[in-house]
Parts: structure tokens; sequence; C-alpha cells
């Protein structure tokens, strides 16, 4: 069974909403015909946007293979992409490489979120955009939830400490949204559903990926301490020019 599954039916592996992204994609501002580096670039959905509002090429890395092919036929009426199966720790690009650099929610590059900012910079051009999507905490977590889901408290700060940190890097925030309950819950609902709707229609492998238990625990956390606990926001940088 495919490992992107329990995605099914959401345009934004995240709690990101069509709108928002439409709105975070057209601030990007890119030439036309701008290149565009997305990690973590799921079905391919941020990469198209950027193609159809600005003519953007570019590359598309995902370490899932179906991921990969999904993006692939996302971006199939759109041409100069290059999509990498690849892990995020092998990535290099030259510096400067990209008008943007797209990351939401990704894995890390280098162990933690800061690293991960640094390397965004160095790909992205002087001038260019940094587009991250990052959890933060509202309130500090209750020690049940962290147990139930095996968050570590110290992987995330405040939306506030996420200002902090950009500005430290030398970057300009541009724009900043944090999303909505809706949105949290759109996300968090369907994958459980897809989830569950699986087991209940294959009884003889209702847990092809060791998932079902590990999500129930999840969504119960998530609806008892989650949705006042954590958040999740796009922050738009720029790579001030030298």
């Amino acid at each position: 069974m495919n490992d992107i599954w329990h995605y099914e039916g959401l345009a934004c592996w995240g709690p990101i909403g069509t709108e928002p992204l439409d709105a975070a994609v057209a601030l990007l501002a890119l030439p036309q015909g701008g290149r565009v580096l997305d990690i973590g670039c799921g079905s391919g959905e941020v990469l198209a946007r950027c193609a159809r509002r600005f003519g953007a090429g570019g590359v598309g890395v995902d370490k899932s293979e179906f991921a990969i092919a999904r993006s692939r036929e996302r971006l199939e009426s759109y041409a100069g992409f290059e999509l990498l199966e690849r892990d995020a720790s092998e990535l290099s690009f030259d510096e400067g490489s990209f008008d943007a650099v797209i990351w939401l929610g990704g894995p890390y590059l280098g162990g933690d979120f800061e690293t991960t900012l640094r390397t965004l910079k160095t790909w992205a051009r002087p001038g260019g955009s940094v587009l991250v999507g990052h959890g933060f905490w509202i309130q500090p977590p209750p020690i049940p939830y962290l147990e139930a889901t095996g968050l570590d408290p110290a992987e995330f700060g405040t939306h506030g400490d996420i200002l902090t940190l950009a500005t430290q890097l030398g970057f300009t925030t541009l724009f900043t949204r944090r999303s909505t309950r809706d949105e949290w819950d759109t996300f968090e609902g369907r994958i459980h559903y897809n989830v569950e709707r699986h087991a209940m229609s294959n009884p003889d492998n209702p847990d092809p990926q060791g998932r079902l238990e590990q999500r129930r625990q999840w969504f119960v956390a998530q609806q008892r301490w989650g949705r006042e606990t954590m958040g999740f926001g796009l922050y738009l940088l720029a790579n001030p020019p030298r």
C-alpha cells in the first residue's frame, strides 16, 4: 500500500486552506518564469499554483515515491519542473539558486527548525523569498497531550518565537497567517476518516502500516487538548538583497 493514502481528499497536506495558500503564493511575487524549490512537495499542489500564476518552474522534492508520482500527475501540464525522490538530508543546491524556496512543515534540514531556516535562506537568491509553514505552541502543552502524541515540547516555540528567529537570521518578515480551527479540524478529521474508513473496508488487513491505534490515540489527544494547544502558521520571509 502506498504511504500517502491517509492524505486522500486533502489539497494541502497540512492545516492550510486553499484560499490562504493562494494568497501566500500570490505574495511570492515571482518574476515571470521564476524558479521555485518545494521541499516536501507532496501532491505538487503548491508548485502547480506557482506555475499557473507566474509561469514558474523549478524543483520539487519528496522522499515518497508515491508523492512524487502524484506531483508528476499534477504538474504534467506545466513545463520546467524537476521532481526528485530524495530524503531531505541528501539535498544540496548552489547558493542563491531559487527565486523562492518553500517548506511547509516538511522534514527538517539538519535536525531542527533553526538549521532548516538557515539552509533555506542559503538556497534563496538575495531579494528572493522563503515561505515556511511550522507548528507553534498556543499555550504550554499539557503533559497528557505530550504523552499521547510523543511530541517534544522543545521542538516548538511560540508564534512570536518564530518571528524572532526569522529576524535573528536576517530575514524580513513580509506576511504571517495562523491556521484557523476549522482548517485544523478539516486536516486532522480527514486523515482520521481515511484511516478509520480503510480499517472498516479492509477487515482482513485493517492496519497495513501500523497507523490505526496510533492515529486513534493522536485524534483523541488532538480533540481533547491539541485544538487549544498546537497552532500552525505560514510565514513569508524575504531574503534581503545584498
